[in-house]
């Protein structure tokens, strides 16, 4: 992709965050649903994106051990046709949300903005 080009997606950037393993697939309104069992899910947003094995996917369900995302309609284009639940997979978050998370400081609470000056309370 060129700097000044479009783009759509997410970056994708090769380098592993944690594995995990397939859990389950189904279709579901023209796309599939895979179901997969992550390292920590710390880094993973509603609506954003993971890379499942390299290949980039949206996140729509994030449980306590688990986060559901949808492919294209076919996943026989990419690795995740090969998958089988049960398998391992490569998981890699998104890379600005990891850059987020790093830079987001302290967390802000009362002691934060009584310590930084702010006497509003």
């Amino acid at each position: 992709m060129k700097a000044y080009g479009r783009f759509s997606g997410h970056f994708v950037t090769g380098h592993i965050d944690g594995r995990g393993r397939l859990l389950n697939v189904k279709r579901d309104a023209g796309s599939f649903v895979m179901t997969f069992e992550a390292p920590p899910p710390a880094q993973l947003v509603e609506k954003g994106s993971v890379a499942v094995d390299g290949v980039s996917l949206t996140v729509f369900d994030i449980g306590a051990d688990t986060s559901g995302s949808r492919s294209s309609p076919t996943p026989g284009a990419t690795t995740l046709g090969r998958l089988k639940p049960g398998g391992p997979v490569n998981v890699e978050y998104d890379i600005l949300g990891k850059y987020a998370l790093k830079n987001s400081g302290p967390k802000i609470t009362r002691r934060f903005l009584a310590d930084h000056g702010f006497r509003g309370f």
